[in-house]
């Protein structure tokens, strides 16, 4: 076997294997994107942050719930024992911390390279004094992973100009959509208004993800209140999906007894949201908190919806204002409601977004071209360890 293949790509997903569909369409990206490096007995396991049980494999039971923040000596060791015994070299990680002893005892065992895949802010930016030690952390504790790879420039800032790490040894890889599955189908134009019992004679804003304050529900419900009881519109309505059990209870409050309590619909968690895509004029994502690129945002366009989105961090980088979409101020329900309108009312820019939406997906937001350049990433970092290594 040529000395850069890998043996065993374990791929650490610290979350719980039920987090949420985001969580499992990455399981899928990682796995995909080790494949080319494979020797030819080569193989590919995933390990979560959940405890172990007696139906999983032996190598979920040796790695599964295992700490990577503060693990204790004895749980280092048998850590290292895992990996030995199941012949790692090769690691990829979401969102495992820059300093930790499992790094020491990753390459002790054999572990050639670690790679960390961030989906969250890594710090808050620090500018002066704060940066420089920051760095000089990252500098003198040389036991993190060798290369961070980043979906946005916005989240790569936070840990350049955050948390110290050089940028030499960080990457953008935008994330991507199933171009297959989220995509444009007339047959399904009024598909949410007969599944959901919406009158067809309104155009549908769509909202999917979690209800999180940071998330700026509320500021969907101020559009839909603007647009709804300030200017009388009946033509527009509200889908939004994501809420459980009665996270929706707060942002109904928000509209009780106004005419826009009858232009939300709160759909909860749902396994057709590609078809639902279809009935709708236009996507919004209004965060008022830290928020980058997310999945919704990729899964929106490649579905052929103009897409509306906080100017905020990193979610102006999922559209090209004016072409795609547009950005608008965070927390403004008003803007958001002027956007709204404006591409309801104009049917030839709706259409011309939505066409620009749909190609921007295929050609910079697909999954296809995520595992491509996530792959030779990992494939570039690992080839220029194992040359290091031979070196040493």
């Amino acid at each position: 076997m040529s000395s850069h293949l890998v043996r065993h790509a374990l791929v650490i997903i610290p979350n719980s294997r039920h987090a949420n569909f985001a969580i499992t369409s990455l399981v899928d990206t990682f796995s995909r994107a080790c494949e080319p490096l494979l020797g030819a007995n080569g193989r590919v396991s995933v390990t979560y942050g959940d405890p172990p049980t007696e139906a999983q494999t032996p190598v979920q039971a040796d790695f599964d719930g295992s700490p990577l923040r503060n693990p204790s000596a004895e749980e280092v060791a048998r850590l290292s024992t895992a990996i030995r015994r199941h012949e790692v070299d090769f690691v990829l990680g979401l969102d495992i911390p820059t300093i930790s002893p499992i790094y020491s005892a990753f390459r002790a065992s054999g572990v050639k390279s670690v790679v960390s895949y961030f989906g969250a802010p890594m710090s808050a930016l620090n500018s002066g004094v704060r940066l420089l030690l920051k760095r000089a952390e990252i500098a003198v504790r040389q036991r993190g992973p060798d290369h961070f790879v980043f979906e946005t420039e916005a989240m790569r800032s936070t840990g350049v100009h955050g948390r110290g790490v050089p940028l030499e040894r960080t990457s953008v890889v935008l994330l991507g959509a199933d171009t297959d599955r989220f995509r444009p189908d007339p047959a399904d134009c009024w598909y949410a208004h007969d599944t959901l019992g919406i009158s067809r004679d309104r155009k549908l804003v769509f909202y999917s993800g979690h209800f999180e304050p940071r998330k700026g529900v509320a500021v969907l419900m101020e559009a839909a209140r603007v647009l709804c009881n300030t200017r009388g519109r009946r033509d527009v309505h509200f889908l939004l999906l994501g809420n459980r059990e009665n996270e929706a209870g707060p942002f109904e409050a928000m509209i009780a007894g106004t005419p826009a309590a009858e232009h939300v619909t709160f759909g909860g968690y749902r396994n057709d949201v590609e078809r639902l895509h279809r009935s709708c004029a236009v996507g919004a994502i209004a965060s008022t908190g830290w928020d980058s690129m997310t999945m919704s945002s990729v899964e929106m366009q490649a579905s052929g919806l103009p897409l509306l989105v906080s100017r905020l961090q990193g979610l102006p980088e999922s559209i090209e204002d004016g072409q795609t979409g547009y950005t608008f101020t965070p927390g403004s329900g008003e803007e958001l409601a002027t956007r709204i309108a404006e591409l309801v009312d104009n049917d030839l820019l709706r259409v011309r977004m939505a066409s620009a939406a749909r190609a921007r997906a295929e050609r910079f937001l697909s999954r296809h071209r995520q595992v491509n350049e996530l792959s030779a990433v990992l494939e570039q970092e690992h080839r220029r360890n194992v040359r290091r290594l031979g070196r040493g």
